[in-house]
């Protein structure tokens, strides 16, 4: 009979032979595959009735009691474990196929949600207080379930609204470097520009620096409205406000202090190039799509959207080749 000590030598012997016969790992794979994904976000939440859905819901208004919401928030736990399991099966696909249905998800739910608050909500309360609920049903699903996995197609797959983002912040940089040479600024003639300056870039500059890092489209809708409520106050401290002029080659920005949508476009055409602040383009797109319709039609908050699209449009429109700025150059960030 072999030894105890011997067999447990040939047996260290062998593990070793073996061992050394072993080929290295392969380099990990990309992320091409979203099993990864989907387990660490599992992991990470998983929607229940008594987790954030009721404490967003039942603290927007007191007026309802926990059981008169229970069917709103019995719907919006099972619509979220639906929108989630939509988010994790599409983290492969593209981004603007994935972004697109969840969106039009996102939408029905809060609009069948909306019906539902208007028959639980007493008539002499229903416009504001149906509002915040609905507003906080659409926050807690972007940030909770659409967010992380927005996240995820914009980190690893190439989006439609990449290119266009680097695209405005090179122009907005190159119409910086100009200076006054395009920028002809024409600031209030009550007060020092320099002054003005600084205000605009301390109480408005800072909503612009921060819109990328909010995570719903109504804080982001809210950081515009910030922007351009601080360029207004600013303008209206400093008596006869005149527009800021820009030239680009081809058009120009309005020039004329006609009327406070003149000299707020201007103003806010001046403050983006002065921050540049990143994805401009893309939260755009992520309020257009997932801001629910019916608040989007409220007309402070479109004025405010589209009087910053217009500022973002002016800047990737402008003509490179009027700073003298290489064609090959400008070819690496196309609009």
């Amino acid at each position: 009979m072999e030894p105890a000590e011997d067999r447990r030598d040939r047996q260290r012997a062998s593990s070793a032979s073996v061992a050394g016969s072993r080929q290295p790992n392969p380099a990990p794979l990309q992320r091409s595959s979203s099993s990864l994904f989907q387990r660490s976000w599992r992991s990470s939440w998983t929607p229940t009735l008594d987790h954030d859905p009721v404490e967003v819901l039942s603290s927007s208004d007191r007026i309802f009691t926990l059981e008169g919401m229970k069917p709103v928030l019995t719907s919006t736990a099972r619509f979220a474990l639906t929108l989630f399991q939509h988010c994790c099966s599409s983290l492969d696909s593209s981004e603007s196929a994935a972004s697109d249905t969840a969106a039009e998800l996102l939408h029905a739910h809060l609009r069948s949600q909306h019906d539902l608050l208007l028959e639980i909500c007493p008539s002499s309360s229903k416009p504001s207080v149906t509002n915040r609920v609905v507003e906080g049903i659409e926050s807690y699903l972007v940030e909770r379930v659409i967010g992380p996995a927005h996240h995820s197609w914009r980190g690893y797959a190439v989006t439609r609204f990449r290119t266009r983002d680097e695209g405005i912040q090179f122009r907005a940089a190159a119409i910086h470097v100009a200076g006054d040479e395009v920028r002809r600024v024409k600031w209030p003639p009550s007060a020092d520009s320099r002054i003005v300056a600084d205000e605009l870039r301390r109480l408005a500059g800072l909503h612009l620096l921060t819109l990328d890092a909010f995570p719903t489209p109504s804080t982001k809708i809210s950081a515009i409205i910030n922007v351009q409520k601080g360029i207004a106050d600013v303008l209206s401290h400093h008596a006869q406000p005149v527009a800021a002029t820009f030239d680009n080659g081809r058009q120009a920005a309005p020039s004329v202090a006609g009327t406070s949508a003149d000299d707020l476009l201007s103003f806010l055409i001046w403050l983006i190039v002065e921050i540049n602040p990143p994805r401009l383009s893309s939260n755009i797109a992520f309020i257009r799509r997932f801001r629910y319709r019916h608040y989007s039609e409220n007309s402070v908050e479109e004025y405010a959207l589209t009087t910053f699209e217009a500022a973002v449009s002016f800047i990737s429109d402008f003509d490179l080749m009027t700073l003298g700025i290489d064609p090959s150059i400008s070819e690496r960030y196309p609009i």
